[in-house]
């Protein structure tokens, strides 16, 4: 199948009833306003098919300065994100903002199929950000879709790259704002954490203490904690 008849274009005959139906606006210079929309920027795309894929080989977590969204199509697993603990299975979905520690944790056997599309969102304030988890919805769905297809294209032209970065964008805003109740969040108790740093601390209490070793020791990011104990 082309990719002609797999997107196909509407008739001229069509747009002309759609166009036809279109009634007067009740005042020519009062529309729908745009929302704020960061677009996102330098977008890349990967699909893991394995738990030693997921975890990248190290087995350990994970944490840079980009956006991650991750979308389960095959295999459940859980996503740890600093205090949050989220099952995800497939259909499900889960926005990491940058600088959040996270790993993989009890992931399904066998062949899996878990999305990643990781980006910069230049002008959104991430320190703020928390992680978002929720259903796939029909809109979000044929929008990944839309969003794979466009880089598949390989190297896109401009008009292309403008189109991934919007599609994109419309993404990130559905899987923002998911239906409530959808995705099983578990926050884990701050008793937890405090149990975690005491033990970390007892088992170097004959070294200095360097606020980085303990964040990587207890499986946290140096921002998470300061703003716990803050």
């Amino acid at each position: 199948m082309t990719n002609q008849r797999r997107h196909r274009q509407p008739s001229l005959a069509a747009l002309a009833r759609a166009a036809g139906d279109l009634a007067a606006p009740p005042d020519y210079y009062r529309g729908r306003r745009s929302p704020a929309l960061p677009i996102p920027d330098n977008i890349v795309l990967f699909c893991r098919r394995s738990a030693a894929e997921l975890h990248d080989g190290t087995w350990q977590p994970h944490f840079h300065h980009r956006w991650v969204l991750a979308v389960p199509l095959a295999g459940t697993g859980t996503v740890l994100v600093d205090e949050g603990r989220f099952r995800l299975r497939p259909g499900q979905t889960l926005l990491v903002p940058p600088l959040r520690l996270h790993r993989y944790h009890d992931i399904g056997r066998g062949r899996i199929r878990w999305l990643f599309v990781t980006f910069e969102l230049p002008g959104e304030e991430a320190a703020t950000a928390v992680p978002v988890a929720g259903e796939l919805s029909p809109d979000a769905r044929r929008l990944l879709g839309e969003v794979i297809r466009l880089w598949r294209t390989g190297a896109p032209p401009r008009e292309s790259a403008a189109s991934l970065a919007v599609q994109t964008a419309l993404l990130v805003l559905a899987v923002r704002h998911p239906a409530p109740g959808l995705a099983t969040v578990e926050p884990t108790p701050p008793a937890a954490l405090l149990r975690a740093v005491n033990d970390w601390l007892h088992a170097h209490r004959d070294g200095p203490v360097m606020l980085a070793a303990l964040a990587r020791g207890i499986g946290r990011s140096e921002s998470h904690l300061r703003a716990v104990f803050r």
